[in-house]
């Protein structure tokens, strides 16, 4: 394995990315990535969840910060182990379908934390995170979005891009800058659109790599010009048809060393 640390802060390297990881399935992104210097750990498909996002980083895991990560299943855990990854799993793993697939799926930006928390009904958000937060004295900003984390794109820890409106109102109530877009044009197949955080990841404090052309998004000018407003460049990853691909995203684990 590479020379490198794991990020202190979930989704916000400070420095180069080195090591990230990237759904088994979205081959493309593994070697475009690899050809970068960065180093892949590819999330196969767990039997559990729908099989459209199987295979989702966004879906599998959750990065805490400072090496420290929840997996889904004990095999995941134990594969994280290997990279030197403080690895557990919670007590409540996502299965099945919404919102019950999606306990994992939630935005850690900065010391602030959007989810949805759910009720004793219908519980949202796994124990774990959120007791994680209360420990590191992190906010929590509920929302009514499940699928948090693959519904941002993350460009700072004070910008973001999206395309739902409660995820929006809370960002924006935590004093966050936000880009909102119109939903869909982002192909995932098995469903009716994806998700603009399925198909980016940052890859450097001013990096946003993005799989597909943002051309082909009828908002992808202002997406540019919105990253590139906060000092951030955009790298494109070539996908097959070169439209936006939801791929569970592009997680940074691991960073340049200093």
């Amino acid at each position: 394995m590479i020379d490198m640390e794991f990020l202190k802060n979930p989704n916000l390297p400070e420095k180069e990315v080195k090591f990230c990881a990237v759904s088994q399935k979205a081959d493309f992104a593994a070697r475009f990535l690899s050809a970068q210097g960065v180093e892949i750990f590819q999330v196969s498909e767990q039997k559990n969840l729908p099989a459209p996002c199987a295979a989702h980083p966004d879906m599998r895991l959750c990065y805490l910060g400072e090496g420290r990560i929840l997996a889904d299943c004990g095999e995941l855990a134990q594969s994280l182990e290997g990279f030197g990854l403080d690895a557990a799993v919670p007590v409540r793993s996502p299965k099945g379908i919404y919102p019950q697939d999606a306990v994992l799926n939630v935005l850690f930006l900065g010391k602030s934390l959007f989810c949805r928390t759910g009720s004793p009904q219908k519980p949202g958000v796994a124990e774990e995170i959120l007791q994680f937060a209360e420990e590191k004295g992190i906010s929590v900003y509920p929302v009514k979005q499940g699928y948090t984390r693959c519904s941002v794109c993350v460009v700072s820890e004070r910008a973001i891009v999206t395309a739902d409106l409660s995820i929006s109102l809370a960002a924006e109530k935590a004093g966050v800058d936000v880009l909102r877009i119109q939903p869909g044009y982002i192909s995932l197949p098995g469903y009716e659109y994806g998700f603009i955080g399925g198909c980016t990841g940052l890859l450097g404090p001013r990096l946003l790599a993005v799989c597909g052309c943002l051309e082909s998004h009828p908002d992808g000018k202002r997406i540019l010009d919105f990253a590139k407003g906060h000092g951030v460049e955009v790298l494109t990853v070539p996908t097959p048809d070169g439209r936006l691909w939801d791929i569970g995203g592009i997680v940074p684990l691991g960073e340049r060393e200093l």
